[in-house]
């Protein structure tokens, strides 16, 4: 064989190795260009919902805020109404120990006798 004949045959192969390459490497690119399409609308997709999770979050943030503000507003109610049950508790207390000085002081009296069981139902409620 003639060394023409070898190089035709060595350019044909090398012609059908490149002739496949290039097919391979325009379905991998036909490949890619399709993946990229999926990827923009999956992208778009998820900015979407991350807007709307954005929206929610600042949502939910705005209740937890105004749960706070009326927590923090029943906790200064209560903290008022607590100084208040403790000056009635205060007078409660002086007026219960006034009636039993007063039951030792006349302890035949029927009305002090009354007024110390009365406040012993009291505080057994």
């Amino acid at each position: 064989m003639s060394m023409k004949a070898d190089y035709i045959q060595w350019l044909e192969r090398e012609r059908e190795r490149l002739t496949f390459g290039n097919i391979k490497i325009k379905t991998q690119r036909d490949t890619l260009i399709d993946d990229i399409a999926v990827l923009r609308a999956n992208n778009e997709r998820l900015e979407r919902e991350n807007e709307k999770l954005k929206a929610t979050n600042e949502n939910l943030n705005n209740r937890v805020r105004n749960l706070n503000l009326n927590g923090q507003i029943q906790h200064d109610e209560l903290m008022s109404c607590d100084g208040e049950v403790r000056y009635w508790k205060d007078k409660y207390t002086t007026l219960t120990n006034h009636i039993r000085d007063m039951k030792f002081a006349s302890p035949y009296s029927y009305n002090y006798i009354h007024l110390v069981n009365f406040i012993k139902e009291l505080e057994r409620d």
